[in-house]
C-alpha cells in the first residue's frame, strides 16, 4: 500500500492517520487549514468513514440540513434489503443505528469537513447552505466540501433545486471524473421529478413522481410539508440507483412511520394536537409554522 500520510488533497486537507480500507478505497483522519493557515485535527464522522469505507455497497446522504430524515427513508425505502443503517436523529419507535446486510446507508457529518473523506458508492447532496461559521467561511465553502464528497463517488443523487446543490453538480460535471449524476426535484430536467402533492387525512402527504423510466409513481410521508416531501424524493431516487424496483420502494416509503423530532406528534389533548419539532435550518421555514394549523383542522 502507498503510504499516503501528509498528503494534501484539494487544497484544504492533509491525510493524518490510517482510519480503515475496503473495497471502496482508503480511508485517513484529515486535518484541515483555516483562514490563518494553522492546521486542526478532524476525528468527528471518522466512525463512519471507516465503516463506509468497509461495506460491500454504501450510500452516505449529505447537506446542510434534512439529513436524518432522508437516510432514514431510504433506510425504510430498501427495507426488504435489510441494510446497516446509521443516522443522527432516531426514527418514530426505533434507535438510530442498526447493522444488517452488506449495503451500508449513513448520515454524513459536513460540520467538520470530515464527510469529503468518505468514498461512498452513492453520494447523496440535498443542499448546500451557509451553516456552521466556525468551520466554514460561507456557502461557497460549504459547496467545496460537498463537490469533494461527490467526486469520490461513483455515483452523485442532487437536488435539481437548491442553489448550493445545483454548484456542486456544475463543478462535478466540469470536473469529468466520471461520477455519474442523477437529479430529483420539481424542476422539470429532474430525473426524480415531482409531480404533485396532496395532503392525507393522518395529516401528512400524498406524494407522485415522473421516475426516470416515465411512469408516475406515488407514496405516502406521515409528516408534513416541502422539506419532508424532498428528502423521500432523494430516497426514492438513491433506492433507483441502487437498482431497486420503483413500486417496492414507493411501498417501503409508504410504511416510513417519521423521525423523532421532526414534526413528531406527541399526543392530543381535548383536541390540541401536541407536535415536537426542532433543528430547522434558517432558509427553510419550519413546517410547523406553514401546516400546525390544517393538522389541527
Amino acid at each position: 500500500m502507498t503510504d499516503d500520510r501528509g498528503r494534501l488533497l484539494a487544497g484544504r486537507y492533509r491525510s493524518a492517520a490510517l482510519l480503515g480500507q475496503g473495497g471502496m478505497g482508503t480511508v485517513w483522519r484529515p486535518t484541515t487549514s483555516n483562514s490563518a493557515g494553522r492546521s486542526r485535527s478532524r476525528t468527528s464522522g471518522s466512525q463512519t468513514a471507516q465503516l463506509v469505507a468497509e461495506a460491500e455497497r454504501s450510500v452516505v446522504v449529505a447537506g446542510t440540513h434534512g439529513k436524518s430524515t432522508a437516510t432514514a427513508m431510504l433506510a425504510a425505502a430498501v427495507g426488504h434489503l435489510r441494510p446497516s443503517w446509521v443516522c443522527g436523529a432516531a426514527p418514530v419507535g426505533g434507535v438510530n443505528r442498526h447493522a444488517g446486510s452488506g449495503l451500508l446507508i449513513a448520515e454524513g457529518d459536513e460540520s467538520d469537513r470530515s464527510v469529503a473523506w468518505y468514498r461512498p458508492e452513492v453520494a447523496v447532496v440535498l443542499n448546500a447552505d451557509d451553516d456552521h461559521p466556525e468551520t466554514f467561511a460561507g456557502t461557497a465553502d460549504v459547496v467545496g466540501t460537498l463537490t469533494d464528497f461527490a467526486l469520490g463517488a461513483r455515483t452523485l443523487v442532487v437536488s435539481a433545486d437548491d442553489a448550493g446543490a445545483r454548484e456542486v453538480t456544475g463543478r462535478v460535471r466540469r470536473h469529468g471524473g466520471g461520477t455519474r449524476v442523477a437529479t430529483f426535484g420539481e424542476s422539470t430536467d429532474a430525473d426524480v421529478q415531482l409531480l404533485s402533492t396532496a395532503p392525507t387525512a393522518a395529516g401528512g402527504s400524498m406524494v407522485t413522481v415522473l421516475d426516470p423510466h416515465g411512469v408516475h409513481v406515488s407514496w405516502t410521508v406521515p409528516s408534513p410539508g416541502r422539506p419532508a416531501v424532498l428528502a423521500s424524493l432523494a430516497a426514492y431516487a438513491a433506492g433507483r440507483v441502487l437498482g431497486e424496483a420503483a413500486q417496492v420502494l414507493a411501498a417501503g416509503l409508504s410504511g416510513f412511520t417519521g423521525v423523532r423530532r421532526r414534526m413528531e406528534l406527541l399526543g392530543a389533548v381535548e383536541g390540541v394536537r401536541v407536535v415536537d419539532s426542532f433543528a430547522h435550518h434558517p432558509t427553510t421555514p419550519p413546517p410547523s409554522q406553514r401546516t400546525s394549523r390544517p393538522r389541527g383542522s
